[in-house]
């Protein structure tokens, strides 16, 4: 292998760790985004007039879809130690993990939080 294939698999290679670092550390903070955006979603739900809530988040908040709003207010309900990225939760357990764990019994999800919580994935 020549020398300028040496250096550019170099340079590929540093660039493809830095997108892979960007991932992961996104990948991490997305649950955490979620279940904050929750908690503002369930402020602002309490503040507007029954029945309007819906309209309201279409209105002021259209890029957020009514689906993931609803998780997102459940998240930060249910899961609240997802509120702070220095919860071991935030880093073992995926957002769309964290959503499917949403429906499970009360007893799943007790159980699935300690493993995470004790370091498990």
């Amino acid at each position: 292998m020549n020398e300028l294939a040496i250096n550019t698999l170099t340079a590929l290679a540093i660039k493809i760790n830095g997108f892979n670092d960007q991932v992961e550390f996104h990948k991490d903070s997305a649950i955490v985004s979620a279940a904050k955006c929750g908690a503002e979603l369930n402020e602002a739900k309490e503040l507007v007039e029954y029945g309007k809530f819906t309209a309201w988040i279409s209105k002021n908040c259209p890029s957020v879809k009514q689906a993931n709003a609803n998780n997102y207010m459940k998240l930060a309900k249910e899961m609240p130690m997802l509120l702070t990225s220095k919860s071991q939760t935030s880093g073992n357990l995926g957002l769309s993990q964290a959503i499917a764990l949403l429906s499970a019994t009360e007893e799943v999800k007790t159980d699935v939080i300690e493993k995470i919580e004790s370091g498990e994935k």
